[in-house]
């Protein structure tokens, strides 16, 4: 039932599931029980309680080193509060009892008594990270010098496998960053979005790329955030993917490896291959091996598989060079396609080792972003390695992913998962699941509609 009220007062505040660190609401007749039982402690256990509330692991040492009240500064404040049933103490350890009074205790406080306490927290916990994050909360306007140290524990969260987390932290960043300071707040924008993504919200990466058009400042950081941001459409809505991309090239005209990048994706969105091959060979020619060996490496790869669609003999020299630079822990964009050649040139062993090296740079980084592609590929090599069970297990995956991501178009996954069914004679499954895959992708890829439907 508490659950259930829970559930109910995020829906009527609108707010969608708080970030970490922030209190979830509470319903007004829970927090009216539980505030009644809280105030009949002293105002110095409260005050210790908050102090508590606010970290993400309370411990008796952080609490007291935190706190201004003598009797709470000795431990005698935490103790009558276990002493009533509101904490527990386990090995120097603070629980709540239940985390419901976490929540009621900080509701409960004005927004200058949190501040403080987020002050008074900062100054004492360890790990840049905390006390950036404390700071951060502890804030009332633009801080450069704050936002530079957000920044720094943003981006090394999020490059440390905890996307999710460095998110908040360079969204935090973003907002106390001096309007005035473009290049920074533009930078941070990026960084966020980067993380977001990874971290499988698309929906939110896209988000914070539209707002900071409004405001963004021509130039390559701006072409970083449009070509950001068309890689995110590319997941949610291609039709527009094209058209963002190329409005960044012009701002990237003074760094020749980013616009190879840029025409790295133009490359792998463009709607003939005529087109994509044209992108692809400037991508090539303009990165910069030793500014963007991974980059490099990815165009590469592109190139090459587009030549061998359209029809030429393959490259193996360029593939075999691409291999060579890429380095051993890529960047986010690392290519599939050598998984795909070796898949499609029976190469079994090789496609699965590289696709299980994917999976796990993903897990390491802690993006959730291409589950969705990289299941449906390890679904397809197994189905032609005759893993009927391994390939089904996989597109199941494949579509649990696409449907968590929020991706308007599964259709590798819908198309991977008919296939299979149509292979282990599941006829009815096969054709609805074929039906949904035209249907996403009806509007945006008719090519590939049309592979699925026949």
């Amino acid at each position: 039932m508490t659950a259930i009220e829970i559930a109910k007062a995020l829906i009527e505040t609108g707010a969608g599931e708080p970030p970490p660190g922030q209190a979830l609401p509470v319903p007004e007749r829970l927090r009216d029980l539980l505030g009644a039982r809280l105030a009949r402690l002293a105002p110095r256990t409260r005050a210790a309680l908050l102090l508590a509330a606010a970290l993400s692991h309370p411990t008796v040492a952080l609490v007291t080193r935190a706190a201004a009240d003598a009797d709470a500064a000795d431990g005698k404040a935490l103790a009558e509060a276990e002493t009533a049933g509101v904490i527990t103490i386990e090995d120097g350890r603070v629980h709540f009892s239940h985390p419901l009074f976490a929540s009621v205790v900080q509701a409960e406080a004005s927004a200058a008594a949190l501040r403080a306490v987020h002050r008074r927290l900062g100054a004492v916990v360890e790990g840049d990270e905390q006390r950036a994050h404390h700071l951060a909360l502890a804030a009332t306007g633009e801080d450069a010098d704050l936002a530079d140290q957000l920044e720094t524990a943003g981006s090394r969260t999020y490059h440390g496998g905890a996307p999710d987390l460095g998110a908040e932290l360079l969204a935090r960043s973003r907002a106390l960053t001096p309007g005035a300071n473009l290049e920074a707040r533009t930078r941070r924008v990026v960084l966020e979005a980067e993380a977001r993504l990874e971290a499988g919200d698309l929906a939110g990466s896209g988000a914070v790329l539209e707002a900071a058009r409004a405001w963004m400042a021509p130039g390559p950081r701006r072409a970083e955030a449009l070509m950001l941001l068309g890689t995110v459409q590319s997941y949610l809505d291609r039709s527009n993917a094209v058209a963002t991309l190329e409005l960044a090239l012009p701002d990237a005209a003074s760094e020749p490896t980013l616009s190879g990048r840029i025409h790295s994706r133009l490359a792998l969105f463009a709607e003939d291959a005529d087109t994509s091959r044209a992108h692809g060979r400037q991508a090539v020619a303009l990165i910069d091996p030793t500014l963007d060996p991974s980059g490099l490496a990815f165009a590469t790869f592109g190139l090459f598989f587009a030549d061998v669609r359209a029809g030429s003999p393959p490259d193996l020299a360029a593939f075999d060079a691409a291999l060579a630079i890429e380095p051993a822990v890529p960047s986010w964009e690392a290519s599939t396609i050598p998984a795909l050649w070796w898949k499609y040139t029976d190469r079994y062993d090789l496609a699965r080792t590289r696709l299980e090296r994917h999976l796990q740079w993903a897990r390491d980084s802690g993006d959730e972003s291409s589950d969705a592609d990289l299941f449906a590929h390890i679904a397809e090599l197994e189905l032609y390695a005759g893993r009927w069970a391994e390939a089904d297990e996989a597109a199941t995956l494949s579509v649990e992913a696409a449907e968590q991501m929020g991706q308007l178009m599964p259709d590798p996954s819908h198309r991977i998962r008919a296939l299979v069914d149509a292979h282990l004679g599941r006829l009815v499954e096969a054709i609805t699941d074929a039906e949904a895959g035209a249907a996403a992708c009806r509007d945006d890829d008719p090519e590939l509609e049309r592979c699925i439907s026949t």
